[in-house]
């Protein structure tokens, strides 16, 4: 399970607050040079990196823009203003997240 303390997002919310959420989240495995989210799908889950590395790539994946790793968030952009996803991200070495309009917590 994610170690809210690492995670960014929740580095001060309350605790009840990070247990009701952590709740809701499922861990998910993605293999190196997956696509986790593609720029212009539909958004309905956020990813919490807890292991695992992914990029953030051009459409055709031949850019990287930026690399995240554990303790940090993506995909929070489409789902909380309701708008198609706004970038590519790829596992850069084997990873985890989730699934179904929940929360995903990357782990590997």
């Amino acid at each position: 399970m994610v170690r809210h303390s690492r995670i960014t997002l929740f580095r001060n919310a309350e605790p009840v607050v990070v247990r009701a959420l952590s709740r809701c989240l499922e861990p998910a495995y993605y293999l190196r040079n997956e696509y986790i989210i593609r720029k212009d799908d539909q958004a309905d889950e956020i990813y919490f990196i807890d292991h695992g590395i992914v990029e953030v790539v051009s459409e055709d994946g031949s850019v990287i823009y930026d690399t995240l790793s554990s303790g940090e968030a993506f995909g929070e952009v489409g789902v909380m203003y309701n708008v198609p996803r706004t970038a590519s991200v790829r596992a850069q070495v084997s990873a985890w997240p989730a699934n179904q309009g929940r929360g995903r917590v990357l782990v590997g």
